[in-house]
């Protein structure tokens, strides 16, 4: 009660509180028949006794207004309300208010060992999103480049032409987020993962285009030819499968929740920023490039496969459709919900 009484009092030193419950100042009424009076349930006494300390805690789990909220039901954990006093726009507040909140804790355990300090509410969560957000910047997003490039090595097995996939895919989510930074969008944890997201969905779209080049200096045409067969081959396909892609992301307007709606549009605007250069950009760096004839394995693979396909269609036609029907069953058990658990 006297380390919970000085984590109270310090609680009143942290900026812009307004306001600190505990259960050493929670206001206590006295009352007979003639009169009342209300003070502090912990008096201000320098210490408190065993048997004071038991009256006490039984006044405290009598209390609806104690119990469950600022003390456990087996009375080992207590708990501090803060109010704090916070313009529309906080996010240099709310930074103010927990690293000054974390300093307190870290040296309020170390003065009182075997006691645990844990932080929630509302100004956490806030610092919460906002640290998630900072940190899939600063690692999601460098671990997806270095993961993709891999993927293009194992595909594409040529150095030269990753890199012009690669710097396709970190121009198109460049462009996209800037755009749309112009506009006004905030960086969020939702919205904090559009560059990975641009770049994993536009990914095979480039590594096809290439591929098929690749794939046609193999079989002697000059390069110049062989990146123009990759265009014509490829341009329909992928135009169907980016515009089936944006509608798709597209969708997301309908969301209740703002930042998921930030996100499908910023994916659809990538995903139309990629389309383009990858019929403008992507060809002309390969251009540039001296590339190799190549007949990869994945080639020879999806040639094997398209051939089994085009043989037995009719059997994988209802074997597929059988699976995705009894998949489906569960679609009714799935409650659409923008509020996190």
């Amino acid at each position: 009660l006297q380390a919970l009484r000085e984590l109270v009092s310090r609680a009143w030193t942290l900026p812009h509180s307004s306001r600190v419950d505990g259960l050493t100042n929670f206001p206590h009424v006295i009352s007979d028949a003639d009169s009342f009076s209300v003070a502090d349930l912990v008096p201000q006494a320098a210490s408190i006794g065993e048997m004071q300390a038991r009256e006490i805690e039984r006044i405290a789990l009598d209390d609806l207004l104690i119990r469950d909220r600022l003390l456990s039901r087996d009375a080992a954990t207590a708990g501090i309300i803060v109010n704090f006093n916070l313009p529309p726009e906080a996010s240099a507040e709310v930074r103010e208010i927990v690293t000054a909140v974390r300093e307190l804790a870290a040296d309020f355990e170390a003065d009182h060992p075997g006691i645990e300090v844990r932080l929630t509410g509302n100004v956490m969560l806030m610092a919460a999103f906002s640290e998630a957000a900072m940190i899939d910047a600063m690692y999601l997003i460098p671990i997806s480049l270095a993961v993709t490039g891999l993927v293009m090595l194992i595909f594409v097995r040529a150095l030269l032409p990753s890199l012009a996939i690669l710097s396709l895919l970190g121009l198109s989510s460049a462009a996209a987020m800037g755009i749309v930074g112009w506009y006004g969008y905030d960086l969020n944890t939702s919205t904090v993962s559009s560059p990975v997201v641009i770049m994993t969905v536009n990914m095979a779209a480039a590594v096809r285009l290439v591929t098929t080049a690749l794939h046609a200096l193999g079989r002697g045409v000059s390069q110049r030819e062989a990146i123009a067969e990759a265009i014509s081959v490829n341009l329909w396909p992928i135009t169907l499968t980016s515009a089936t892609t944006i509608v798709g992301f597209l969708s997301m307007n309908l969301a209740d929740a703002p930042p998921l709606r930030q996100q499908g549009n910023i994916v659809a605007l990538g995903i139309v920023i990629a389309f383009i250069f990858t019929f403008t950009w992507l060809p002309a760096v390969l251009s540039l490039m001296r590339l190799k004839p190549a007949v990869q394995r994945s080639e020879r693979f999806m040639v094997v496969l398209g051939q089994f396909v085009n043989r037995y269609y009719r059997q994988l036609f209802f074997l597929c459709g059988a699976v995705v029907i009894a998949c489906a069953t569960w679609l009714g058990n799935i409650r659409p919900s923008d509020d996190p658990p």
